[in-house]
């Protein structure tokens, strides 16, 4: 499941781990992001969290990484431009990966959506404690 604040889109723990990994590769490709720490750190959180996680209990780390509305605008931008890495043909090693980039280019739309809270997307939805909410 990709959760973050007070939304969430189910997502298999298959394409949370495609996700970090194909992510990693784009962090280090890409300079503008890789001279940025805190994206670093979640660099490498990926990299040792993809494939080692519980069934069913993947998770991303957005919550601990996107701790202020200035990170979440600059991930947003990060997911942009890795969109458009990855239309543009990404890099050979995807597909020797085995990496699918349309479902990378959807994963990465949905996770754009749960970040603003679009429930217009028809993955996104409210989490429990925020529908119970006054």
């Amino acid at each position: 499941m990709l959760m973050y604040r007070n939304h969430w889109a189910f997502a298999h723990d298959v394409q949370q781990d495609a996700f970090m990994e194909s992510a990693a590769r784009y962090v280090a490709a890409a300079p503008k992001y890789s001279a940025v720490p805190w994206l670093l750190q979640w660099r490498e959180f990926w990299l040792y969290s993809a494939g080692n996680q519980g069934n069913g209990a993947s998770c991303i780390g957005a919550d601990e990484f996107l701790t202020d509305d200035g990170r979440v605008e600059d991930f947003r931008e990060f997911l942009r431009d890795y969109r458009s890495w990855l239309a543009a043909g990404a890099d050979d090693e995807h597909a020797a990966a085995g990496l699918n980039t349309v479902s990378l280019i959807a994963y990465a739309e949905t996770a754009d959506a749960v970040l603003t809270g679009d429930e217009s997307h028809p993955n996104v939805h409210r989490t429990q404690e925020a529908e119970a909410a006054p």
